[in-house]
């Protein structure tokens, strides 16, 4: 189990010339068996509790420090998106397409305020389709842990949240070999993942 929280620690930091032609990042997928009641809840809990502290560090100095910002940069760009809405519904047909333009700009500094989100090292209980969006936002590496292999492996092999006829080992084969991937979310909406680190 530290092992596994060793590699995850590492995430995309390591990768080694292993054969010629064929580079092996650090990411290890570990299954640890034990038998009922011999401790594993407590063993696991004190392996990842590095992990674990770490990713509360950061989230709580995001949410402390990065939030205000972000939420007060949000509130300015917005209104000044509205402000143009409302100089366009007036405007001539000369003056909309500079509207149309600063409109633009906006639009695209409140998508980049917006991809700023709370650090997320690792995630437990999630569908593929989630994972692919953490994975997204995230640097495209993140580390999956469970303390109950039934839930993890249940959720690969499409029996938590599939039909249970489909595996869904895709995106977790992918991010050990670094394939770029494209997964559709259920909105439609597309995520390209070029380098995926799990």
């Amino acid at each position: 189990m530290v092992l596994a929280v060793g590699s995850a620690s590492i995430g995309k930091g390591l990768r080694v010339r292993s054969l010629p032609g064929r580079i092996t990042p650090a990411n290890l997928f570990v299954l640890v068996c034990k038998t009922s009641g011999s401790g594993g809840s407590m063993t696991f809990k004190q392996a990842t509790a590095p992990l674990t502290g770490r990713q509360k560090t950061e989230r709580r100095e995001f949410e402390e420090k990065k939030q205000p910002r972000i939420d007060a940069e949000r509130a300015v760009v917005s209104s000044q998106i509205e402000e143009l809405k409302r100089k366009s519904r007036r405007a001539e047909a000369e003056e909309r397409d500079q509207l149309v333009q600063e409109l633009a700009e906006l639009n695209e500094k409140l998508a980049q305020i917006d991809k700023r989100v709370s650090p997320l090292l690792f995630t437990t209980d999630i569908t593929p389709e989630k994972l692919a969006e953490m994975l997204s936002e995230n640097g495209e590496t993140l580390a999956h842990i469970d303390a109950d292999a039934a839930d993890a492996l249940g959720i690969i092999m499409g029996t938590r949240y599939g039909d249970g006829k489909h595996t869904q080992e895709s995106l977790w084969l992918k991010s050990y070999t670094g394939e770029a991937t494209v997964i559709f979310l259920n909105n439609g909406k597309p995520i390209l993942i070029v380098a995926p680190c799990l």
